[in-house]
């Protein structure tokens, strides 16, 4: 009986301890469930709720933001290609507005042009415009040496002068510059002359030989009537033609025992010329003009006969640099220098009268030009 009891009671007291044990559980999940705040304090859940509202408003802040910026920008480049197009536009028509101008200072008739050119203003300060008519005087010396090279025997003589005294002068015409003709306008004639003042040259012995000289130069010069060149002052142009120098030795008075002949050729070239020229316009006043050509000569007198160089080839060059300053009334003062160089390659053969490698003809001329355009 006792030991019944004991274990109804053990067995109660297992009940009790089960009840315990599940009050216990039942306690701390409802602590979980439903834990304890503050009073006035959110309740977690409101918090959280919160953090993520606010979260979603900053992130569609941001985009609203980068939606301004896109807007922004895309005005900004439409600005940028407006700003463009309008530089475009203004390009075009200064463009066309200065091929009107030029079409306006080529197209009129010449009494029409040259009201246009009178109102319009110069392209540049120096834009110079090309004459119809160039003539002047010149006044020289004239410096001449002729060399030789290559004397097997030494027997040629050279020959040297100094100072003598020349006159001339020039003419150039352009009578289709102001018709209207194109490229015919810059087509025009040239004539030049020299003559030196004739005198004795003497030998050492005394002997006396009448000397003379002169040149002449003609042909068909072209001028390239460019605006380029012409609003820098450049006058540029190019001749073709032909012409003669001469420098005569003639024979010295006979007398018994004496040789009465120089022992110097006399040259008389003739030739066909190519040259070309630029005048160039300074500040001032002030103009430059230079020239470059060459000569081929086609006769050249007493060197190319059997008493001399039979055998002889000959070519020459021509030069020439003025610096001069324009006057009222278009008048023009210049100095400078005009120059001729013949060169020869005698080629001598056994049996000929003079055995020489080569000769140097040189003509140097100091000028004092006094001109007139129009």
């Amino acid at each position: 009986m006792s030991r019944g009891w004991t274990w109804l009671s053990l067995r109660a007291a297992g009940s009790l301890a089960l009840v315990a044990v599940f009050s216990v559980a039942s306690a701390a999940h409802a602590q979980l469930e439903d834990p304890e705040w503050a009073e006035g304090d959110d309740h977690p859940a409101q918090l959280e709720h919160d953090a993520e509202a606010a979260a979603a408003a900053a992130e569609a802040e941001v985009q609203r933001l980068e939606a301004e910026a896109a807007r922004l920008q895309a005005e900004a480049e439409a600005a940028e290609a407006e700003v463009a197009r309008m530089e475009a536009a203004e390009a075009a028509e200064a463009a066309r507005a200065a091929d009107a101008r030029r079409a306006t200072a080529v197209g009129p008739a010449p009494d029409a042009q040259d009201d246009c050119v009178a109102a319009e203003e110069p392209t540049s300060e120096r834009r110079i415009r090309l004459p119809l008519l160039e003539l002047g005087a010149i006044g020289a010396l004239l410096y001449q040496h002729l060399t030789y090279r290559d004397d097997l025997y030494g027997f040629m003589r050279p020959y040297s002068l100094n100072s003598a005294k020349e006159f001339g002068g020039y003419v150039a015409a352009y009578p289709l510059a102001r018709a209207d003709m194109g490229a015919l306008g810059g087509l025009g004639v040239e004539l030049r002359y020299t003559h030196m003042l004739t005198f004795d040259s003497v030998r050492a012995d005394g002997s006396t030989f009448p000397t003379r000289a002169q040149e002449l130069v003609t042909g068909f010069r072209y001028r390239f009537d460019q605006d380029a060149l012409l609003n820098r002052g450049i006058d540029a142009s190019v001749g073709v033609g032909g012409g003669r120098q001469i420098f005569d030795i003639g024979s010295a008075i006979a007398l018994p025992n004496v040789d009465n002949r120089a022992a110097v050729p006399s040259r008389h070239y003739r030739f066909l010329r190519l040259d070309a020229a630029t005048r160039v316009t300074l500040d001032l006043g002030f103009f430059v003009t230079v020239h470059i050509g060459a000569r081929l000569v086609t006769d050249a007198g007493d060197v190319d006969t059997a008493a001399w160089f039979p055998r002889g080839r000959r070519w020459g060059l021509e030069s020439g640099l003025h610096l001069g300053y324009v006057l009222p009334q278009n008048i023009e003062l210049s100095v400078g220098f005009e120059a001729q160089r013949y060169m020869y390659r005698l080629r001598p053969q056994p049996g000929d009268p003079n055995i020489v490698g080569g000769l140097l003809d040189r003509y140097v001329h100091a000028q004092v030009r006094a001109g007139w355009r129009y």
